[in-house]
């Protein structure tokens, strides 16, 4: 069992940081982590991308690897990658084999450095087969991150 909060939430306004994301507060986060050791289960942060890369996205997630229950999940669906696109969502996003690898090295290499044992799960949403371009090119072996495809739905 696992607690799946949308951390990094897509809206259609820009936001002040012009990104189209709303990050829960920590506090909150925090909240859902200790309620989860409590009753040993898992926390998945999901990071809808919008207008970040895919590795900026989770960056602000990355605190959070320092308990052992929590992973990380992506969701391409919000990725703004078409020119001129308005909002996330539309139209239905993408990334790249490269850039799921990118965020596996990203977070790898921060559980390296603060010395963090055990392997955590980066979650990758997919309801269609053009969100995730390159597909063959995914890095399954990174020894840190069980990379993991969810055939999830719409919205």
């Amino acid at each position: 069992p696992a607690y799946h909060l949308v951390y990094g939430m897509a809206t259609k306004a820009p936001g002040d940081d012009g990104m189209h994301v709303d990050y829960l507060p920590d506090d909150v986060v925090q909240k859902y982590v200790d309620a989860a050791r409590a009753e040993k289960v898992a926390v998945i942060l999901d990071v809808q991308i919008s207008a970040y890369t895919p590795a900026d996205a989770i960056r602000r997630a990355l605190p959070f690897l320092e308990h052992p229950n929590v992973h990380l999940a992506i969701d391409p669906e919000f990725a703004m990658v078409e020119p001129g696109q308005l909002y996330p969502g539309d139209p239905i996003g993408y990334v790249t084999a490269e850039q799921v690898n990118e965020v596996q090295q990203v977070m790898a290499e921060y559980l390296r450095a603060n010395n963090l044992a055990g392997q955590r799960v980066l979650l990758v949403h997919q309801f269609q087969n053009t969100m995730i371009v390159d597909k063959e090119k995914l890095d399954p072996a990174v020894p840190e991150v069980a990379l993991t495809l969810s055939v999830d739905g719409f919205g």
